[in-house]
């Protein structure tokens, strides 16, 4: 078989806070392979926003790795320096957030955002990026692009601050795309059109994707059965303060 993009072995995380230490992951495994999707499933508080953060190294502060193996494309992440992740994140990794309006900044233009990565990462020039900034909103299915790259996050809807997300994220071409409930809080149409737009990116540019989702498809209401009480999980989530020492949702 070939070696897989992503390789995760044994990967546990714990964050520090001034009264407690959580443990968040304990001993994650995963491969995910180019072309790809992989789906990383699981209720709130599984750890998955923490699994899916780590591989790029986009951890918060108080937050630590106490064991593992993360690598990419041969690299161990785990290793690299901070220089060489900034050269690495957005050029061949890149994270969208499940909350786009608070992943952009809100006193810039969204255009000034997508061309900084332009600036950043290929030395463009200012006024190179910024038209080339409005070709990227339009391929990422913005209508009227010129005038959505000189607003406000706060003036788009969630679906478009969305699509702005996935145009700054993609507009490198990377390698893995690492999607953090990508359609949270959007209508179901809006849902799945950006499921089909990450789909496209993944067959044009071969690229893979880590997607981080509940999934609880049996707890869906459905017009074409008969009417039934939806399925909900029993118990509550693990006490992450407290490691149980086995699977925590056994």
């Amino acid at each position: 078989m070939a070696t897989p993009l992503v390789r995760v072995r044994g990967l546990s995380v714990r964050y520090r806070t001034r009264d407690a230490v959580s443990h968040a992951a304990d001993g994650v495994s995963l491969d995910i392979e180019r072309g790809r999707v992989f789906a990383l499933v699981g209720e709130s508080g599984a750890g998955k926003s923490t699994v899916g953060a780590a591989i790029p190294r986009l951890l918060p502060a108080g937050a630590d790795v106490l064991a593992g193996e993360i690598a990419f494309d041969g690299m161990d992440l785990l290793a690299m320096r901070e220089p060489e992740l900034r050269a690495l994140r957005g050029r061949r990794v890149a994270m969208i957030f499940q909350d786009p309006v608070a992943g952009l900044n809100p006193v810039l233009p969204v255009g000034d955002q997508v061309a900084e990565v332009l600036t950043a990462h290929l030395g463009r020039g200012k006024r190179e990026a910024r038209a080339q900034a409005v070709d990227v909103l339009a391929r990422a299915g913005l209508p009227d692009p010129k005038r959505v790259a000189k607003a406000l996050p706060f003036q788009l809807s969630g679906g478009m601050c969305q699509r702005v997300m996935i145009g700054i994220a993609t507009v490198l071409e990377p390698d893995l795309i690492i999607a953090d409930e990508p359609t949270a809080a959007l209508d179901v149409t809006v849902q799945a059109q950006i499921l089909h737009q990450l789909d496209a990116l993944r067959r044009e540019r071969d690229a893979a994707i880590l997607l981080i989702t509940h999934g609880l498809l049996a707890a869906l209401p459905r017009l074409d059965a008969a009417r039934r009480e939806l399925r909900a999980l029993p118990g509550a989530p693990p006490d992450l303060d407290a490691p149980a020492g086995h699977c925590a949702f056994a």
